[in-house]
């Protein structure tokens, strides 16, 4: 499988959450919507502009029709001008903690089983080399 450039392995869905947060609004602008969050999932960011976004997802001229109404409103223009959806991003720091603190364990428990001075497992390489 290949690995998402966020580095990240999956993207926290809460199905209730979205629902509620996109309650009355079309199947299309839920997708529209949706698409977008995987995009910034994988990407890190959005471009601002609204055409650049509907090329990146695909989508034609009247399912893009519910931008400007309905999905902009969810995914705010930064600082740096790149466009991104809070809720997503304080998932995404969450992620990275969680990983972190996996990670550290891994560390510990390694260095009881095989050593401290042993090197990570990686791609092609002997984990028992030093």
């Amino acid at each position: 499988m290949k690995r998402s450039k966020s580095g990240l392995p999956f993207l926290p869905w809460f199905p209730a959450r979205f629902m509620s947060s996109t309650r009355g609004w079309s199947v299309t602008a839920r997708g529209v919507c949706r698409e977008l969050l995987d995009c910034q999932w994988e990407m890190g960011s959005l471009p601002a502009n609204a055409a650049e976004l509907r090329k990146l997802i695909g989508a034609t001229h009247a399912e893009w029709k519910c931008w400007a109404d309905l999905v902009e409103t969810k995914f705010p223009k930064d600082a740096d001008g790149r466009r991104r959806n809070p809720t997503l991003e304080e998932h995404r720091a969450k992620s990275l903690r969680v990983r972190e603190c996996n990670r550290a364990g891994a560390v510990k428990t390694n260095a009881k089983r095989y050593g401290p001075n042993v090197v990570p497992f990686q791609s092609g390489g002997n984990r028992n080399e030093p």
